[in-house]
């Protein structure tokens, strides 16, 4: 699912720099910019579906809950007061797994549910928590692909809808769709907190 051929905390942010958002550029950019980043080439083949529009409808509603809300202070809170940088959390163990696990529960809690799935955000935070946690700098991070369930995913069911024809078949662009959303969040709750 993710992986950064670079070593160390430098060479994660450089490669999470080039390939994701975080939560502020979420805020900031236009729904078609998120929309491309989260889809990618999907984008011009589900044009105009249901999930299309689901997907829209759940950037629309995240921007407006990042709007709402201080969520700076909010991801802050997470760790104790002396962590200087988020990175320091992996120094001395600084920070708790729970305090992780909150942080990520957070971040996503940004997105409606229905963008990955309830169970999905569950083992999509799990699979991330426990690859941070035993992830030493002086190695290269892998998240391995988890067993993600499409029918949990709204964008995913929107499109056994019979309405537009698909150049592919239906669940092959389901497990290729839901693959990139858990990309893009796993690459947006890692920049986030780094």
């Amino acid at each position: 699912m993710f992986r950064c051929d670079e070593v160390g905390v430098k060479g994660l942010t450089d490669v999470l720099r080039k390939k994701s958002i975080a939560l502020r550029e979420v805020e900031a950019a236009s729904v078609e910019t998120v929309k491309k980043a989260i889809m990618a080439e999907l984008a011009d083949e589900l044009r105009e579906t249901e999930a299309d529009h689901v997907i829209t409808t759940a950037i629309e509603l995240c921007q407006t809950n990042l709007k709402g809300a201080n969520y700076y202070e909010k991801l802050r809170s997470c760790f104790t007061s002396n962590l200087l940088t988020p990175h320091k959390f992996k120094r001395k163990g600084m920070a708790s797994k729970q305090q992780l696990r909150r942080f990520l529960e957070e971040t996503l809690g940004f997105f409606p549910r229905g963008l990955i799935g309830e169970k999905n955000s569950s083992m999509l935070v799990d699979t991330i928590l426990d690859e941070i946690v035993s992830w030493k700098p002086t190695e290269v991070l892998e998240i391995p692909n988890t067993r993600l369930r499409t029918l949990d995913c709204d964008s995913c069911r929107a499109l056994r809808s019979r309405e537009i024809k698909l150049s592919r078949e239906v669940h092959v662009i389901q497990r290729e769709l839901l693959k990139r959303i858990a990309e893009f969040l796993t690459g947006l709750l890692l920049k986030t907190l780094l």
